[in-house]
């Protein structure tokens, strides 16, 4: 896989639908405070990539949510400048997953190294500079159309637990075809109906109502 990065780059990430390996759990790779570092300062060198293995499904969005972190400054928790928080937090940048409602969420450690960081003058206007050729973000989140069946079918081959209700999969989805049922470590995707006139955000189920004025960190 080759990435050519133009002038005006200043951080990538790379979302690949293959896998890396035989691990049938979604990786992915990316230096700590990678931003803005490129071969535009150290020849043949370039550290402001990073690398995810997603699928159609969604599977594998906070590992690539979790590279970013680390591009950003973010060490992973219970390392270097985030030694005071649990490796076992359950933040986005620990080594496990307990609660979607913290695992889509950065820790006090994390927010830390990335504001220091940010505080560099250097990388702080490098990471707001303005390019020309903007992407335009869609308006609608995953959920609102992909619906949980579309979700399941990709992710398994199969179709959602009957038995698992619409709130509980905003935590962990459940999904099942004619020979086993499997969890998946991330929940139903940001915008997944969860009843009438609710949708999952953030490992909850909240009225589609709230969805303009939740915070995004």
């Amino acid at each position: 896989m080759a990435v050519k990065l133009g002038p005006g780059w200043c951080g990538s990430i790379v979302n690949a639908t293959i896998p890396f390996c035989s691990i049938t759990t979604p990786g992915g790779i990316g230096y700590v405070k990678g931003a803005c570092i490129s071969s535009r300062k150290y020849a043949k060198s370039t550290y402001d990539v990073a690398v995810s293995e997603i699928g159609k499904s969604f599977k594998g969005v906070l590992v690539s949510a979790h590279e970013v972190g680390h591009l950003i400054g973010a060490y992973h928790d219970g390392v270097d400048e985030a030694a005071d928080c649990p490796k076992n937090s359950g933040f986005i940048m620990s080594y496990t997953r307990h609660n979607a409602s913290m695992f889509s969420r950065f820790s006090e450690c994390s927010k830390r190294s990335i504001r220091h960081f940010l505080s560099k003058i250097w990388y702080s206007k490098c990471l707001r500079e303005t390019s020309d050729a903007g992407y335009t973000y869609p308006e609608l989140l995953p959920g609102q159309y992909m619906p949980i069946s579309d979700q399941c079918r990709e992710y398994s081959n199969g179709f959602p637990c009957p038995s698992q209700s619409a709130e509980e999969r905003c935590q962990k989805l459940c999904c099942e075809n004619n020979v086993y049922r499997i969890f998946r470590r991330e929940p139903a995707v940001d915008g997944t109906k969860c009843g009438l006139g609710m949708m999952c955000m953030n490992g909850a189920c909240i009225p589609s109502s709230k969805l303009k004025v939740l915070p995004w960190i």
